[in-house]
């Protein structure tokens, strides 16, 4: 059975470390990450904080998550509101719309590896709620290209190398 304890104790690390920010330098930035990616008490519910959309204006990269919208859903697709709700989807038949899991409003990329595919009514209730997303299995392929780009547009303008870099991939 889902485990809601974990994923409202990662919600709730995820908004702790969200409402310390201020999105104000790079080396805000870069004393998060190092922080982030060196201390063990530490995990991916902060380390997502990094991939916030605010940052972009402050670390002047362009926004790397893609367009907004999927495509749509192909028709044998079926809502999975069991993965994330943990009940099976009671509609027949509905409309089927691919989501983001963590929200593009939060730095959720547009990709199959973050990716849900929910009814109509399931995906209009989850809204940019993070409070039950499977955080021990989602997919992190694309939190670790997102991290990827923001490191090396840093050292690239500041030309300091975050060394850490490598180990934060392992702690994802």
């Amino acid at each position: 059975m889902l485990n809601f304890t974990t994923r409202i104790s990662c919600a709730e690390r995820y908004y702790d470390a969200l409402s310390s920010l201020h999105f104000e330098s790079v080396q805000e930035w870069t004393d998060l990450f190092q922080k982030f990616t060196t201390d063990e008490k530490y995990g991916l519910s902060e380390i997502l904080v990094l991939i916030h959309p605010n940052w972009y204006e402050t670390l002047d990269i362009p926004d790397p998550r893609g367009t907004r919208n999927f495509p749509i859903a192909d028709k044998s697709a079926k809502c999975r509101s069991i993965e994330f709700y943990g009940y099976q989807c009671p509609f027949i038949n509905p409309s089927i719309h691919i989501d983001h899991l963590f929200p593009y409003s939060k730095g959720g990329v547009t990709n199959h590896a973050n990716a849900m595919y929910l009814c109509e009514e399931h995906n209009l209730s989850k809204s940019t709620d993070i409070h039950t997303i499977d955080w021990e299995g989602m997919d992190r392929r694309w939190v670790i290209q997102l991290l990827q780009v923001f490191s090396h547009e840093i050292e690239r303008k500041t030309q300091t190398k975050l060394g850490s870099f490598k180990k934060a991939i392992g702690r994802i």
